[in-house]
């Protein structure tokens, strides 16, 4: 793994459980879930923290989002040319109204409120677009994003805002997974601090693109 403090290894880890976490309750009961659709989350309020993952691809209906050509305005008054995949756009909104209430009574709730977005594969996609949107909507709140195996999810002007206003981003990636490289034609761009694995890091008989084999790479 590519050089981190100890305290972000920490934070990797405890974001790749909850990422797991998204994709299977039954050993997260305590956990809040949310799921419009074929969309998922789930979240954890800890002090002044506030903690979202979002679930990653889990069925044919959710692999079809990732091959939705195009991609949607995203823009803000500081960046107005800004778009982001089109696909992991509609993924992302189905929640966005019930999740930005939730995040709005935690910010009312805690001083120093410190909002981590995570997730894995598409769920990663769509935690980069939350984070932003976030940062975006309450500058006062500091936003930190972990994503891992996720493919690009906005064009260079999305890129260069989420770099300003999400500066604590982890993108963790191992070289053999193949949904790191989805947007073959080069429409968008990934965004946040990349963390590279070691390729020889994957357990034999592990799929590299599996939230689980992360998790091991991360011991």
């Amino acid at each position: 793994m590519s050089r981190s403090s100890s305290g972000d290894v920490d934070l990797l880890r405890a974001c790749a459980q909850l990422s797991l976490c998204a994709y299977d309750d039954s050993q997260c009961r305590e956990l809040e879930y949310l799921e419009i659709d074929q969309t998922r989350l789930c979240t954890a309020h800890v002090l002044d923290h506030l903690f979202i993952a979002f679930r990653g691809t889990h069925s044919c209906q959710t692999m079809r989002v990732n091959l939705v050509p195009g991609s949607r305005a995203f823009g803000s008054r500081e960046a107005p040319t800004t778009r982001v995949h089109r696909g992991y756009h509609d993924h992302y909104q189905v929640v966005r109204p019930s999740l930005l209430r939730k995040v709005d009574e935690f910010l009312r709730e805690v001083d120093e409120p410190c909002v981590t977005i995570a997730g894995h594969s598409l769920g990663g996609a769509c935690a980069t677009i939350c984070a932003l949107d976030v940062a975006r909507r309450s500058p006062q709140c500091r936003v930190r994003c972990v994503t891992f195996g996720a493919p690009p999810a906005g064009n260079e002007s999305f890129c260069e805002e989420f770099r300003r206003r999400v500066p604590t981003s982890h993108r963790v990636v191992h070289p053999q997974d193949p949904a790191v490289y989805l947007d073959r034609l080069r429409l968008h761009r990934h965004a946040g601090q990349p963390v590279l694995l070691r390729s020889s890091s994957v357990p034999a008989r592990c799929t590299p693109h599996h939230i689980e084999t992360y998790i091991r790479c991360l011991r």
